[in-house]
């Protein structure tokens, strides 16, 4: 036999001669090989499954909130009673500080959200924040070491009042870091799998605020400390806090899901707006004005660009009405301990309820409520197969809002009643400074802190699960900075105006309603004021929500390139259209050319 015929028969890799020839052996090796392969993988173990679950990046992001909400909310707290201790400032200029801390601190997330989605690793941002919050916690912590007599004559109460002031700013300067990227890493970690899951977004965003009450709660409970021990000792407490947030961030950065930033993501919103605007006369016939950004429509941005920016102002009216929310829920902060105050604290001749209580109280009853909405309303509707939309949630937390300050008025107006009488008025003492307080029970507070808890819990939790859901992938962070930016901003700015407003109408009509001493105040009055702003508030939800649209990102990416495949699919027809034109003219040609050649061959 040839050679190249030997080379023929055995250059096939699996043909039936050799299949029959060594198939014994072949199909030995190859049941061997493939009982290996079909081998069940061992069981992982908990530990392994722990590392591999969704929620154990997550944790760690929790575990930074927790401990890093709790300096937070304690600092923002307590401010006055540092100032009037430590600092020697008046009760007159105390509020100020707070006012400063309300009207700045909801602004700067916002550059925090942007500098995640364009500029660094989110993490980094975080952790970032967290170390400037460290070192303003410092600064405060070294006004009020112990020192010895001869070192605290030289220290000044200026050079003190310098170091809070740099304080303060730092951790102003701290929060505008973390405090939009936090709510952005731990929805993140809950996309990573292929097919995201809402019900596990929402849940998660419930579950952060659990974290988020519970944080609140342990900072009441903490600066408690202040009367049994010293401002040093708890500032040292919420130094070590910080650090283990820090920590906590940083054992939980390797794992983070890695995300593609642009750059001039939000410069390009701007740019897209611009054009939409400015482009009138160019596309007259476009339907949506901000359409005529498009690429179709002789713009100079994709479909998908467009419809990000078109979406994002169709959302922003919804964080509007968490805004008029938080206005109300300004006032309750304020106002209801405040009634507290001017009750009976007295259940009976030993037991006695202080305003200490309805500080724990509250926060307790938000976190409950995101239990039950986690634990039972959000399984019982999958069940029935209904989804309760955060729009839904928002509404019913306005309702609550609204039996809240009922409820206030309610025991307002009892208050003073009671205090019309001869015995209706009693004398009580809280914290060296006296008050002449109504015999009405404290007890009678339990429904209005009861219901105002539970509003704060449904209209906060999906208030911020809307502006993480329906924001354009890359300005999530961006977009969860302005939401905080919209609710914060109502939380004092808007509220003074509201002031402003009713007591200019109020003062000219003989007495204002609105006044630190609620016994010469109409308070009564003020809190129908506010039932009127909720019950606006929840006709503003029904308006904007009514024909709004959640965003199908993925179905969007999936629509757009389709359409640049019709559009590719096109643009190859008419080529096909062109080339066959070609081709018959080139056939008439060939047609010629062989009749020339047939010529000269019979030549």
């Amino acid at each position: 036999m040839a050679s190249s015929e030997k080379d023929r028969l055995f250059s096939g890799s699996t043909n039936s001669t050799t299949r029959m020839t060594y198939g014994a052996e072949f199909e030995l090796v190859a049941s061997a090989s493939q009982s290996t392969v079909n081998e069940p993988p061992p069981p992982a173990t908990l530990k392994q499954r722990i590392r591999d679950s969704v929620w154990f990046p997550i944790s760690f992001v929790f575990a930074f909130v927790f401990f890093i909400t709790v300096v937070e909310h304690g600092v923002r707290v307590n401010v006055v009673l540092y100032t009037e201790k430590v600092l020697e400032s008046t009760k007159d200029n105390s509020p100020v500080l707070i006012a400063a801390f309300d009207a700045i601190a909801p602004c700067l997330p916002l550059i925090g959200g942007w500098l995640g989605d364009s500029w660094f690793t989110r993490s980094k941002v975080t952790v970032t924040g967290a170390f400037v919050t460290f070192t303003g916690i410092l600064l405060l912590t070294i006004n009020v070491a112990p020192y010895s007599y001869e070192a605290e004559e030289n220290f000044s109460m200026t050079a003190k009042r310098a170091l809070f002031v740099v304080g303060f700013t730092l951790i102003f300067v701290g929060l505008a870091l973390y405090d939009a990227n936090d709510y952005v890493i731990a929805a993140r970690e809950i996309e990573r799998e292929r097919e995201p899951n809402d019900n596990r977004i929402r849940n998660m965003f419930c579950v952060f605020y659990i974290v988020y009450f519970s944080a609140v709660t342990s900072s009441e409970l903490l600066f408690r400390l202040v009367d049994a021990t010293s401002f040093f000792f708890v500032y040292l407490l919420l130094a070590a806090s910080v650090v283990l947030s820090i920590t906590a961030m940083l054992l939980g950065q390797k794992i983070y899901t890695e995300e593609q930033r642009k750059r001039h993501v939000l410069w390009n919103q701007f740019r897209i707006i611009w054009e939409g605007v400015s482009r009138r006369k160019e596309a007259p016939d476009v339907p949506k004005w901000i359409d005529r950004a498009s690429i179709h429509h002789g713009g100079t941005f994709s479909e998908e660009e467009v419809y990000e920016t078109s979406h994002l102002l169709r959302t922003i009216p919804i964080f509007h009405t968490v805004t008029i929310f938080v206005i109300v829920n300004y006032f309750i902060d304020i106002t209801y301990p405040q009634q507290t105050l001017l009750l009976n604290p007295a259940l009976d001749d030993d037991i006695t309820i202080s305003e200490f209580v309805y500080k724990l109280y509250q926060p307790i009853i938000s976190v409950v409520t995101n239990v039950v909405v986690l634990c039972v309303l959000y399984p019982c509707t999958s069940r029935w197969g209904r989804c309760v939309s955060p729009f839904i949630r928002i509404g019913i937390g306005i309702l609550f809002g609204i039996l809240s300050v009922i409820f206030a008025a309610i025991v307002e107006t009892g208050r003073k009643q009671m205090m019309a009488g001869e015995d209706g008025i009693m004398v009580t003492m809280v914290n060296n400074v006296t008050y002449n307080a109504s015999s009405l029970s404290v007890t009678s507070q339990i429904p209005q802190y009861t219901c105002a808890g539970i509003g704060e819990a449904l209209v906060l939790t999906a208030g911020v699960e809307i502006s993480y859901v329906e924001a354009p992938y890359n300005m999530k962070g961006f977009t969860v900075g302005l939401f905080l930016l919209m609710s914060g901003v109502g939380s004092y700015i808007l509220a003074q105006l509201i002031i402003a407003v009713v007591n200019g109408i109020s003062g000219a009509a003989g007495q204002e309603w609105y006044t630190d001493d609620l016994n010469e105040a109409k308070l009564e009055y003020f809190y129908c004021v506010l039932v009127a702003i909720l019950i606006l508030d929840i006709l503003y939800v029904y308006l904007v929500t009514r024909k709004y649209e959640r965003a199908d990102w993925d179905g969007l990416r999936t629509k757009v390139r389709m359409n640049y495949t019709n559009d590719d699919d096109d643009d190859i027809d008419e080529d096909v259209d062109d080339g066959g034109e070609e081709r018959g003219e080139s056939e008439t040609g060939d047609e010629h050319v062989t009749e020339t050649v047939d010529d000269m061959s019979k030549r």
